[in-house]
C-alpha cells in the first residue's frame, strides 16, 4: 500500500489526527503526510514509519496576497509530489486539504482511490460566507463524493447533516469519533476520590470569551469562595480572554499556560472535574461530541458541559463516575458546587473510548 494523507492545518493542533498516524506508526504502516509548520509553542510532532513533510504555515495577520501565496505553493507542491509518489490511496482531513487529492483523482480515476474525514461540520451558510478557496475546493467535492472510497465524521448527527447539506442522502458516511488512545487510561493514575472541597477543576483547550462561558464560570468559581478551585490550561488565548485574565484577581483561578497534548494523562490526574465551555454559537458545536469529552472520562474525570451542546447528549451520566453533567451555564447562580463533589468509588463505571477501536476500522478499509 502507497499511503498518502494531507492534512493541511498544523498535525499539533489537532489531536484525533496525530492519534491516527500514531496508530498508523504502531500497526508498522508507513505513509508520507504533507502539512504545515506550527509555532514553537508547540512540540513537533513525529513517528518512525510515518514521513511527515511540512511547509510554510498560513498566518492570519499576513498580508492577503502572502497568504494566497502560501495556499497556491502548499497546494501545488502536494499535487507534484503526489504525482511523483504515485500512491494508490490518498487521505485527506478537511475540505481545505483536498484539492490536490480531488485533481489528482480526476486525472487517474482509476488509479487513486480517496478517503476524507472531517474532523468538523461545516454548515453551508458557512461555506458561503467563509475562505473562497474553501468554498472552490468543496464545489469539486460534491461533483466528486459518488467516488470516494471513504466519507466520514465525528458523529451521526454530523454525518447526517452532511448528507443532506450535499443532496446524497444514500451516501456511506462512516463515524470515526474522536477518542483518545488506551495509554492514556494507563498513564492516568488518578488514586484519589474527592469527597469535600474544594473541587478541582479543570479546562484544557483554546481560550475565547467570545463564543466560550470563560467569564461565566470564572465568575461562579469566584462566587464559591474557596470551595472550588478552577485551572486553565492554553496554548492559544485570544485577545478578548487576555485581556479578560489580566483583570481577574482571584487565587481560586489560575492561568497554567500550555500542557502537551502527549503529558495531559499525569496533568489530568491531579483534578476531579473537567469542563467543556463552547456556547454552540455555530452548528458544528451544537453538534459536537468534542476530543476533551473523551480524554476527561478516559483520565476518570467528572464532565461539566452548556446545555446548547447536543452532541454530548448521548453521554449524560449522572448516577455512575465519571459523571457527564449537563448545565444551563447562562443560570450558574443556581449551581450548588456540592452536588458536583465526587460520587461514592464504588459508584464508578468503565470508560472505554479508545482511538485503537475506531482506528482499526479505518485501517482496514485502507488495506
Amino acid at each position: 500500500m502507497k499511503l498518502a494523507i494531507i492534512h493541511f492545518l498544523p498535525l499539533e493542533k489537532y489531536p484525533p489526527a496525530m492519534n491516527f498516524l500514531e496508530f498508523l506508526d504502531e500497526q508498522n504502516i508507513q505513509a508520507n503526510v504533507w502539512s504545515t509548520k506550527l509555532d514553537a509553542a508547540y512540540n513537533e510532532f513525529s513517528t518512525s514509519n510515518v514521513t511527515i513533510h511540512r511547509l510554510s504555515g498560513v498566518q492570519n495577520n499576513e498580508r492577503k496576497i502572502i497568504r494566497l501565496l502560501k495556499y497556491l505553493n502548499f497546494n501545488l507542491y502536494v499535487l507534484f509530489s503526489l504525482i511523483r509518489y504515485r500512491p494508490d490511496k490518498i487521505l485527506y482531513f478537511e475540505t481545505l486539504s483536498g484539492l490536490p487529492a480531488l485533481l489528482l483523482k480526476k486525472i487517474f480515476p482509476e488509479r487513486v482511490k480517496l478517503f476524507v474525514h472531517y474532523h468538523e461540520y461545516t454548515s453551508p451558510e458557512e461555506y458561503r460566507n467563509g475562505m473562497f478557496l474553501n468554498r472552490f475546493i468543496h464545489s469539486i467535492e460534491k461533483k466528486l463524493y459518488n467516488l470516494f472510497d471513504w466519507i466520514s465524521h465525528t458523529n451521526e448527527v454530523r454525518a447526517s447533516l452532511f448528507k443532506r447539506d450535499v443532496g446524497l442522502n444514500d451516501l456511506d458516511v462512516k463515524i470515526v469519533p474522536n477518542y483518545p488512545p488506551l495509554k492514556w487510561k494507563l498513564q492516568s493514575k488518578r488514586n484519589k476520590s474527592n469527597q469535600g472541597a474544594p473541587l478541582k477543576m479543570v479546562y484544557v483547550g483554546a481560550l475565547c470569551t467570545d463564543t466560550m462561558y470563560v467569564r461565566e464560570i470564572c465568575e461562579w468559581v469566584v462566587a464559591q469562595n474557596g470551595a472550588v478551585h478552577l485551572d486553565f490550561w492554553s496554548h492559544n488565548i485570544s485577545n478578548s480572554a487576555d485581556v479578560y485574565f489580566k483583570e481577574v484577581s482571584s487565587s481560586w483561578i489560575s492561568l497554567k499556560g500550555g500542557v502537551d497534548y502527549y503529558s495531559l494523562p499525569k496533568v489530568l490526574a491531579e483534578y476531579d472535574m473537567g469542563l467543556i465551555l463552547y456556547m454552540g454559537h455555530i452548528p458544528n458545536y451544537v453538534h459536537n461530541a468534542p476530543n476533551k469529552l473523551f480524554e476527561y472520562l478516559v483520565c476518570g474525570l467528572d464532565v461539566l458541559f452548556p446545555e446548547e451542546l447536543k452532541g454530548t447528549y448521548p453521554y449524560i451520566c449522572e448516577a455512575f463516575a465519571p459523571r457527564v453533567i449537563k448545565v444551563n451555564f447562562n443560570k450558574l447562580e443556581d449551581l450548588d458546587y456540592r452536588t458536583l463533589l465526587a460520587v461514592s468509588p464504588v459508584n464508578r463505571r468503565e470508560i472505554n473510548f479508545f482511538a485503537e477501536e475506531v482506528y482499526s476500522t479505518v485501517v482496514r478499509s485502507l488495506e
